[in-house]
C-alpha cells in the first residue's frame, strides 16, 4: 500500500474502516491511562523524551505474551487488558533486503497513524521535515510500543517509506 496524505483514509482497511488519526491514537492512550497519569498529545522535541510517552497504555495495548522477548511488559498486571492485542512485529526499513527479518521483531511494535505532520505539530521547519524523509524521522505520526529502555507508547514522526503495522478502526 502506498502512503496517502488524507487523514483518516481507508487505505488497506476494509470498507467502513480507516487507519486511525494521531488524535484517535491519543484518545485511546488517554482512555488506557490512570486518572493520575499523563498521556498528553502535545509532546515537544524530536527524539522521544519522557513527555512523549504514555507508560500506562503500553502493557494494556500489548498482546500475546509468548511473542514478546522480555518479561517487563508481559509481567505487568494489566498486560493485554484493552483487547487491542498489539504484537511485537518490529518494522522493515526502506530499501532493505526483502529477505531479512523485521528489525526489532519480538521487542517493539510500530503502528501508523494517518496524520501527516504539519509545522504546527513539530518544532522542525518544513525543509527539515523534507530533508529527513530518507532517514528515521519523517513527516507522518506513528506509534512505537516497546518495553526495553523505557516501557511505553511513544508518539514519533517517521518516514512513510518504512513498513509498519496498521490497525483499522470504524
Amino acid at each position: 500500500m502506498q502512503y496517502t496524505e488524507e487523514e483518516g483514509t481507508q487505505g488497506i482497511c476494509p470498507e467502513g474502516w480507516h487507519v486511525p488519526t494521531d488524535a484517535e491514537w491519543h484518545i485511546l492512550e488517554r482512555q488506557l491511562a490512570s486518572p493520575n497519569e499523563s498521556c498528553e498529545a502535545q509532546r515537544p522535541g524530536i527524539v522521544g523524551p519522557i513527555e512523549w510517552q504514555c507508560k500506562p497504555a503500553a502493557p494494556k495495548m500489548a498482546g500475546n505474551k509468548s511473542l514478546w522477548e522480555n518479561n517487563i511488559l508481559t509481567e505487568h498486571e494489566s498486560f493485554g487488558s484493552s483487547g487491542l492485542n498489539v504484537l511485537p512485529a518490529g518494522y522493515k526499513q526502506p530499501n532493505g533486503d526483502p529477505e531479512e527479518d523485521f528489525y526489532a521483531r519480538g521487542e517493539r511494535s510500530f503502528l501508523w497513524s494517518s496524520t501527516k505532520i504539519s509545522t504546527s505539530t513539530t518544532d522542525r521547519t518544513p525543509q527539515e521535515i523534507k530533508d529527513s524523509i530518507d532517514i528515521k524521522w519523517g513527516d507522518v505520526w506513528g506509534r512505537h510500543l516497546l518495553y526495553k529502555i523505557n516501557t511505553g507508547v511513544f508518539r514519533q514522526d517517521y518516514s512513510p517509506q518504512y513498513s509498519f503495522s496498521i490497525r483499522c478502526i470504524k
